[in-house]
């Protein structure tokens, strides 16, 4: 699906229900928090409050200057240097919405709004530089975006925010997201791939948050754009076209194509029911988990025609967390179980805290007698 064909469907039907459902009923998280004695979440609970403060918030900068970028490559090392406050920006938002809900301290949603606050002040993320042949800095702040809104999204949901600075934030994001995603991409790639799953996980988690129905409706779209792509196997072309790093964008896809499905849900509408052209998000499930079995006891490294070593990585592996809150996979359950707790600073941060069923857990550890 084109950018002009997915502009041009008719998603009116889709309208922003809850602005307050976000991710999760947080206050039924919080208490099954304060009331499970699985000794995962209840460890990574502790630890999210023991090493989470104001401090780091507040030696983080404004970003009131233009942020401009190197691309990826051929020098990932650099970027990662270069792009290092947003990278802890994004990690500090997910540790202080995930201390809030841990231990229900306003200490630490304070510090979230105040710091939110202060970067919607100054404009962050709002001045980026962009051109067809260099687009990291529009890439990078995608990721900002969305782990600002979807770790607001939580601590608002329960904790009370005065309205001059709720304001201010939430105008802030709204702007932010509709200047970022009138950015249409480089048609042979950026317009349509996994790229525009991720413009559509912070259009979808704004848009609901400020009850803008466009915003939401566009995050529709990139689900819709997904599922019109995709091959009768459930594999999606332009992501595959990523030679042997295929399956590795191929799964990342499922980490912004997960939550957008998630988050549609939480607004009463079918997402994984949904289906265009004859395809739906299922299919696509089935096709990575298959790949994904049919590869995990390899030599990763050594496969060159296909590099599965993200299956190495936790944060790759996040989008199977919330899968899991949705649906039964004992594969799944056994390969994230020495993973956990995941965490993606980029999607929704602390995802196993929010997401992990204490007993899936119990139940496999028992059945393998795993002490």
């Amino acid at each position: 699906m084109t950018t002009e064909e997915r502009a041009r469907l008719d998603l009116s039907g889709y309208v922003v229900t809850d602005p307050d459902a976000s991710f999760m009923n947080v206050a039924e998280r919080m208490d099954l928090l304060r009331r499970t004695d699985n000794y995962l979440l209840r460890n990574t609970a502790d630890e999210l409050v023991l090493r989470t403060n104001c401090q780091r918030a507040a030696a983080i900068p404004a970003l009131d200057f233009q942020i401009r970028l190197p691309n990826y490559y051929p020098d990932p090392d650099l970027l990662q240097e270069l792009s290092q406050p947003l990278s802890i920006f994004e990690e500090t938002v997910s540790d202080l919405a995930g201390a809030f809900v841990a231990s229900g301290d306003p200490y630490y949603a304070d510090c979230l709004v105040d710091l939110l606050f202060r970067l919607a002040e100054s404009g962050a993320f709002e001045n980026f530089y962009y051109a067809p042949e260099s687009p990291q800095a529009w890439y990078v702040t995608e990721a900002s975006l969305f782990a600002a809104a979807l770790n607001y999204s939580l601590v608002r949901q329960v904790h009370p925010i005065a309205s001059s600075k709720a304001t201010v934030i939430e105008e802030w994001l709204a702007r932010s997201a509709r200047r970022h995603r009138n950015i249409a991409g480089r048609a042979d790639g950026s317009c349509c791939n996994h790229r525009l799953y991720r413009r559509g996980l912070y259009s979808t988690a704004i848009g609901i948050l400020v009850d803008d129905n466009a915003l939401f409706q566009f995050g529709v779209s990139t689900l819709y754009s997904a599922l019109s792509q995709m091959e009768p196997d459930g594999s999606l072309p332009l992501e595959l076209a990523r030679g042997d790093r295929a399956f590795h964008y191929h799964n990342y896809s499922l980490l912004y194509l997960t939550p957008i499905a998630h988050l549609i849900e939480r607004q009463g509408y079918s997402a994984f029911d949904l289906y265009v052209d004859n395809n739906n998000i299922m299919r696509i499930y089935e096709y990575t988990i298959s790949s994904i079995y049919d590869n995990h006891h390899n030599n990763f490294d050594q496969n060159t025609d296909n590099n599965f070593s993200f299956i190495r990585n936790e944060r790759y592996l996040a989008w199977i967390e919330i899968y899991l809150f949705h649906f039964e996979n004992e594969f799944l359950e056994e390969l994230i179980m020495t993973n956990r707790p995941l965490f993606n600073r980029s999607m929704i941060g602390n995802v196993t805290l929010y997401f992990m069923d204490p007993e899936s857990q119990f139940t496999y550890e028992n059945e393998n007698n795993i002490q």
